[in-house]
């Protein structure tokens, strides 16, 4: 059975006599329902997409979250499909480089044994260039 959890938060204004600061205003705004000024700060904003959320009905908020849920293992899938494919493009890449450096010793007349000790490579390989 799911469980539905819940978040409780206080927050007092400092009281002042007849003065508020920048903040105060607009958690004022915010909670009289008016419209945020474009300069609200950002924790003021969140709470407000909280709020929204929170005041959506259970198969709106069950949508929302699959949404965000898919959106996060697309992105994820993103990133690791981004790193293999890094890391096998610079496997692929050194592979590539000691084949080339395999092919110019050969061409330049090093003796086979001579290459297959500084490349790694297998004599055979290195024939077969």
């Amino acid at each position: 059975m799911p469980v539905d959890y819940l978040s409780v938060a206080f927050l007092e204004l400092e009281k002042t006599a007849g003065y508020r600061n920048r903040h105060q205003e607009y958690w004022k705004r915010f909670f009289l329902g008016e419209k945020l000024p474009p300069d609200a700060p950002v924790y003021i904003r969140k709470v407000e997409k909280y709020i929204d959320f929170a005041n959506l009905g259970k198969e709106e908020r069950r949508m929302i979250s699959l949404e965000e849920k898919a959106k996060a293992d697309y992105e994820s899938v993103l990133s690791t499909a981004s790193d293999d494919g890094r890391e096998k493009g610079r496997e692929e890449g050194r592979e590539e480089g000691i084949l080339e450096v395999a092919r110019n010793m050969k061409a330049g007349g090093e003796a086979i044994e001579r290459i297959a000790m500084f490349t790694g490579l297998s004599e055979e390989t290195i024939t077969a260039l």
